[in-house]
């Protein structure tokens, strides 16, 4: 792998994490502030005071350089030295770079008896730290491989997190034909939608079978700054408030999970006071300023803290007047699914009027299907505007979580790319959700399938290319494009233009591990807002792969896609495989268990 090098803000941990890091993988530590008092033969606080900032940095980049020479080290920087391109690009030269983050008040916390000379930490208060990191921040994104959060963690877990993130997977090939059974996974889109309904509520919920994806523990951890109370695992009890609730006094950060992101803006619009929500360097490049326009008209003001239209977000509620509001629907679907669900709790009826076409509507659909669940009607005029009638309130209940259709496509895909069969139990072929269709076509690619009232069953055929709208079936994208590669011919998706938008750009990042693996692919492009191009899909030529390593970008989906490509393709290597916990926390233990799978971890 190279060097682990470790970059972010004083204070973030980065030498004492750094030291436990190196002893633990067997390396050698390096830091680049040691390196420089051994230059300049004298502390750092002195070269500040005697011979200003400008001369420190000078003495930065030779001693980065002088770091970046070694081999299989741990590599620990000072604060500002990623603000110098040339100092990233020698850095990242043969190694990966990890941003470690803490909160603005940790950091404050953790330096409060370490002052030194440097002008930056005179005065150091929660103000000025946050108004430094916000200067940093696109640094810092820009030269990250991996972020890591240190703030409320020992260094034991942060270092663990850190060797899980760069280890790989390399899968063995099946040796054997599938004859299987499988259970479908539990849904995170039904578990998080049915808890922000259930926390909204009269009286308490019950949820059986819950998700315990990391995006459902990360949306139930901010519900508790919210003073939402949420008991269990899998099976989940919640203190319903009747929609009355109090803005939390610190920031709600939920990391890379999108779909807790949004619906939290709308759950904030409901709350007395000022939230403040933010994410991890992903979150802080996903747009949401459609969501935030939209409830403009209805009394909440929301706004883009770095007025980017990204997190940091600000959401000052407590006054949701409702009424009617316009929507932009390409984005997102969850943007419109976050409003819904707050919407009886407004003063007014409130209507939202969609422009443009309206994107993964299956996923609207269960919204609305779980807001009837508990006793709140939608008005649906074609997709075009939804109308909810003020005075209704949700009424506490016992919920069975429904199954995942876009997790259980991997194991669908399996039989497709290994041959042999698969069965899926629990998950209904008439589910609502948009990629239980994903079996559809794979019949039309070749597959022999069938269907009973709760499973689906896929038998491995010669496959062949096809042409698809994935706009119903967004999260099975990249399994499809997955499954092309091995097809007869060319396979098009298109009208997925909202896959840019997502943990990563999927599109563009499925085209480039794809090459990695051997495979023709490219970007299909159509005219977006403003005329411009834009990547709306894909296509893949299906041919003969070879391994590789798949980088996944901190993507869920790109990590389980290709890994099912190793099951026909010697070699291929997965990259953070811990990061499957997003949604499907089982995934590597069903791969071994149900299917018999090998694979082999590799350590950084």
């Amino acid at each position: 792998m190279g060097n682990i090098v470790l970059i972010g803000f004083m204070g973030t941990g980065k030498s004492t994490i750094g030291r436990t890091l190196a002893e633990r993988l067997g390396r050698e530590l390096v830091e680049t502030d040691v390196l420089i008092e051994q230059r300049a033969r004298r502390p750092i606080p002195s070269i500040f005071q005697d011979e200003g900032e400008l001369r420190f940095r000078e003495l930065e980049i030779e001693a980065v350089k002088e770091a970046s020479m070694r081999s299989n080290a741990v590599i620990t920087c000072g604060g500002g030295a990623v603000l110098n391109k040339l100092n990233v690009d020698r850095l990242r030269n043969g190694g990966v770079m990890v941003l470690l983050e803490a909160r603005p008040e940790v950091i404050v916390s953790r330096l409060s008896g370490d002052r030194d000379e440097r002008p930056v930490l005179r005065s150091l208060t929660v103000p000025v730290v946050r108004d430094l990191l916000t200067y940093r921040a696109p640094f810092y994104d820009r030269a990250a491989d991996v972020t890591v959060e240190t703030s409320d963690r020992t260094v034991s877990q942060v270092v663990e997190e850190i060797i899980e993130r760069l280890q790989a997977v390399e899968i063995e090939p099946l040796e054997r034909v599938l004859r299987v059974n499988v259970e479908a996974p539990r849904s995170r889109s039904f578990t998080n939608r049915a808890l922000v309904i259930a926390a909204l509520a009269s009286g308490p919920t019950v949820l059986h079978d819950a998700s315990a994806s990391e995006d459902t523990s990360r949306l139930i951890d901010a519900f508790r700054s919210f003073g939402i109370l949420v008991k269990g695992e899998q099976r989940l009890v919640v203190a319903g408030t009747g929609g009355r609730l109090t803005a939390p006094s610190g920031v709600v950060n939920v990391g890379n999970a999108g779909t807790a992101m949004r619906f939290l803006v709308g759950v904030a619009g409901l709350a007395e006071g000022k939230t403040v929500l933010n994410g991890d360097r992903r979150m802080r490049q996903r747009p949401i300023q459609d969501l935030l326009d939209a409830l403009k008209p209805m009394g909440v003001h929301a706004y883009s803290v770095n007025d980017d239209g990204c997190a940091p977000v600000v959401v000052e509620g407590g006054c949701f007047e409702g009424g009617e509001t316009v929507l932009r629907g390409e984005t997102s679907s969850q943007y419109l699914s976050s409003i819904l669900m707050v919407a009886p709790y407004a003063a007014r009826d409130l209507t939202v009027e969609i422009r443009g076409e309206l994107t993964s509507k299956p996923y609207v659909d269960m919204t609305i299907a779980l807001m009837k669940l508990f006793n709140v009607e939608v008005v649906n005029e074609n997709y075009r505007r939804f109308t909810v009638k003020a005075g209704q309130r949700y009424v506490g209940r016992e919920v069975v979580v429904d199954r995942d259709a876009a997790n259980a496509a991997y194991l669908l895909a399996a039989a497709a790319i290994a041959g042999g069969t698969v069965r899926v139990s629990g998950l209904r072929p008439d589910s609502p959700q948009g990629e239980a269709r994903f079996v559809d076509i794979l019949a039309r690619m070749g597959c022999i399938t069938e269907k009973g009232r709760d499973w689906i069953q896929v038998q491995g055929g010669q496959l062949r290319a096809v042409e698809e709208d994935m706009n119903s079936m967004p999260d099975a994208v990249q399994t499809l494009a997955v499954v092309a590669a091995f097809a007869k011919g060319r396979t098009i998706i298109r009208n997925v233009a909202n896959l840019e938008q997502k943990e990563t750009r999927r599109l563009t990042a499925t085209v480039a591990e794809l090459r990695k693996l051997g495979v023709a692919a490219g970007l299909v492009s159509a005219a977006g807002q403003g005329g411009a191009l834009r990547p709306e899909g894909l296509w893949v030529e299906g041919g003969q792969l070879h391994g590789g390593v798949v980088e996944t970008y901190g993507d869920h989906r790109m990590a389980m896609s290709f890994a099912i490509a190793g099951l026909r393709v010697p070699g291929v290597r997965v990259k953070d495989p811990g990061v499957v916990k997003k949604s499907y926390p089982e995934f590597w233990q069903d791969l071994e268990r149900k299917l018999e799978v090998r694979f082999r971890r590799v350590s950084p």
